[in-house]
């Protein structure tokens, strides 16, 4: 689940474009107003889904950009409020790997401080394929945050992006005023470590208690992540291009029999099948919408041998023979 109030710098740059999402919105029973409600919590890929569709209306290849800028602290809810109440800003960045869930159930990131560095790593669980305008909004809206609560003291070393390289990069240097390396294999922020350890000379010890012991209920109440789910797409991401893609070699890869996975995965409503099925699409579309890639190529990174195979899945997923989509995807 991913909260919605992260839509809104989103929503306020469509407002500006004066590009009309309503219909869109509408397609999935939504307003501005429900989605952008604290409350509002949206399945991962229904969340996805509705982020390209957005992005698509919108048709600015800096959309990621565009948006961190209208992004406040308060559109994190709740983590929001740690990073403002936070010991210091190094506090701030190590309290996201533990709370990420808040945001949405598919977040992941580490936090690594080594040699005057502090490397914070994102991306999402269980091998999923992140659209590259959320890469870009992202690391901007943590970059931005933090120079929002250290007051332009954070110094930014160095910015991996696990996307594509654009077009355009001009707009990357000025939003992140830092080296940017593009086609990474995570996305990753880098800051210099001293500046991170400064306190804060306002930060109010017995509110941040109060908050975390908050943020640690809201945490208890949401519900189990799909940790098998995760484990068996990640496993299934990590074979997809050359090897074995069995369920005995899947169960193989999480120390479990082919019997027992295939138990648990049932008891948890999940087919390998569908797993299976839902990692080569999401993996496919990405491909695809990367422009450099032939039908042929996509075919094999995600696994079919036989192309005829690979075409009738990708009309099942997409509703275009693939062909077709990229054709439409380069004219766009």
């Amino acid at each position: 689940m991913t909260i919605g109030s992260i839509f809104r710098p989103i929503l306020e740059l469509c407002r500006e474009a004066n590009a009309d999402v309503s219909d869109v919105l509408r397609q999935d029973g939504l307003t501005e107003k429900s989605l952008v409600d604290p409350e509002t919590r949206l399945p991962t890929e229904r969340s996805r889904a509705l982020a390209k569709r957005i992005f698509a209306v919108l048709g600015d290849p800096e959309v990621g950009l565009h948006a961190a800028e209208r992004f406040r602290l308060e559109d994190a809810d709740l983590i929001g409020y740690l990073a403002r109440h936070s010991e210091s800003p190094l506090d701030a960045l190590e309290a996201l790997p533990k709370y990420a869930r808040l945001i949405g159930d598919a977040a992941l990131c580490r936090v690594t401080v080594a040699e005057g560095r502090v490397e914070l790593c994102a991306g999402l669980t269980g091998g999923r394929e992140p659209l590259p305008e959320a890469i870009d909004f992202w690391t901007a809206v943590i970059v931005r945050a933090m120079r929002a609560i250290t007051g332009y003291r954070v110094r930014l070393l160095e910015v991996r992006l696990a996307r594509p390289r654009p077009r355009r990069t001009a707009g990357y240097r000025q939003a992140f005023g830092a080296p940017v390396t593009f086609d990474a294999e995570e996305s990753a922020l880098v800051f210099g470590e001293a500046e991170l350890r400064e306190p804060f000379h306002d930060s109010d010890p017995s509110l941040r208690r109060i908050l975390e012991r908050h943020a640690d209920d809201v945490l208890g109440a949401l519900p189990e992540a799909a940790t098998l789910e995760a484990q068996v797409r990640a496993a299934i991401r990590r074979r997809l291009t050359h090897d074995p893609l069995g369920l005995e070699s899947i169960a193989l890869d999480l120390g479990m029999s082919e019997r027992t996975l295939r138990r648990r995965l049932r008891e948890s409503g999940h087919t390998y099948r569908a797993l299976l099925d839902a990692v080569r699409a999401e993996r496919a579309v990405a491909l695809a919408d990367e422009r450099r890639h032939s039908v042929a190529a996509i075919a094999e990174l995600v696994g079919f041998a036989d192309p005829t195979a690979f075409a009738r899945a990708f009309r099942r997923w997409t509703g275009s023979a693939p062909h077709e989509y990229l054709r439409r995807s380069q004219a766009n």
